[in-house]
């Protein structure tokens, strides 16, 4: 049943277009850039050269670096198959095969291990695999925009009849009621967007897109309102504007790394938030250890990089012949650009603070093998005629 998946070579380009070299070389200076910082994000990051084998400084580092050493493999493992082995148009339903639904039982299935388990902080967000912890709404991200292409692509002259919204409204609906039970408002955001932005091009009614708009913000408002600490976060936000001490602690660190880091940096292992201060800073807050060690120039080359691989991703979809992948490519696209602009948005306390891994840089293995895994996807949607 796997060779039903795979590429078949006879009718696959055997030329390259700009597209996928773009992705390509995109890719690899992120993860180039993600594998650096995290390097000198470790505390111990000096004792790679001085420290004895048997110190347990130098342990900790080395565990911290091979983890993150083993994310990005799993990550070009994932990249490999979807970009080069699976073809893209498999992952659509075609005659008696449902690949869209079963992809959704699948996720579905993920989403409720995590409540098998004893809670994280306070959530049930996470299977433990032994050798990282995996994530099942990263999951989520892409099923959901495989299934909105699939009906898209199948449904566009429908697209302004209620009746035929029901089937992918209700797959988003239980997507999010899962993602309300495991207190993982970020990525309900996220999804949403997603969502309101896949039907608005595919060419939905201006009026039904402000129904959705209007419909997902009251159910975000009563999301903030139902958990006292979601309330506390807001306001705290609000009134930092004219008090600055009701910033939160993570924020004012991150505007202090930014801030301290100027022109051009303290160097790469230079950074003092690091140094156990800023909390998450290999996760969530890493762009402002970027900004601390590599200046406001640093910054710039990963906006700059991110801000690429947004255009190559709408070109990709803009050129794509077939309708379903065009419609994967977009959801991909916006996807991953609405979760950098997240990111980069709350380190910078243009929003209220909400944890959402930065793509490629961020530490994590769950964000990294579905980052890596949609670039595949588009990377071979990139390479199709």
């Amino acid at each position: 049943m796997f060779k039903y998946f795979l590429i078949d070579k006879k009718t696959s380009p055997k030329t390259k277009n700009y597209d996928s070299r773009f992705l390509i070389i995109i890719f690899a200076l992120l993860l180039l850039i993600g594998f650096f910082v995290i390097l000198s994000c470790a505390p111990d990051y000096k004792y790679l050269f001085s420290a004895a084998k048997n110190d347990p400084s130098y342990l900790r580092f080395a565990k911290h670096i091979l983890q993150h050493s083993l994310f990005i493999f799993i990550g070009l493992v994932s990249f490999y198959f979807t970009g080069f082995v699976i073809d893209y148009k498999k992952y659509r339903k075609i005659k008696n095969l449902n690949t869209p639904l079963i992809l959704y039982i699948f996720t579905m299935f993920t989403m409720f291990l995590p409540f098998l388990s004893s809670a994280h902080k306070g959530a049930h967000r996470w299977i433990d695999l032994k050798f990282f912890s995996f994530q099942p709404s990263e999951l989520a991200k892409i099923s959901l925009i495989i299934i909105l292409a699939d009906f898209l692509s199948r449904r566009q002259k429908h697209i302004n009849n209620p009746k035929y919204n029901i089937v992918p409204l209700t797959y988003f609906m239980i997507f999010s009621l899962l993602l309300v039970f495991q207190k993982d408002f970020g990525t309900f955001v996220l999804l949403s967007f997603t969502y309101i932005a896949m039907f608005f091009i595919a060419g939905i009614e201006l009026k039904k897109i402000f129904s959705l708009i209007i419909g997902l913000a009251s159910v975000c408002i009563v999301l903030v309102m139902l958990f006292p600490y979601r309330v506390t976060r807001i306001t705290n936000y609000i009134n930092s504007f004219s008090n600055k001490s009701e910033i939160s602690y993570n924020i004012k660190l991150s505007l202090i790394a930014f801030g301290s880091g100027g022109l051009f940096g303290k160097g790469p292992g230079n950074s003092e938030m690091k140094l156990e201060h800023l909390p998450e800073r290999h996760t969530d807050f890493i762009f402002p250890i970027i900004g601390e060690e590599y200046g406001f120039a640093g910054t710039l080359v990963v906006i700059f990089l991110f801000i690429m691989l947004m255009i190559t991703g709408i070109s990709v979809s803009k050129n794509c012949k077939d309708d379903f992948g065009k419609y994967l490519a977009f959801g991909i696209t916006v996807t991953m650009t609405l979760q950098v602009l997240i990111n980069m948005a709350m380190t910078t306390k243009l929003i209220p603070p909400k944890g959402l891994p930065l793509p490629f840089i961020s530490y994590g293995g769950s964000s990294m093998l579905i980052s890596c895994l949609m670039l595949g996807i588009l990377f071979n949607i990139s390479r199709s005629k």
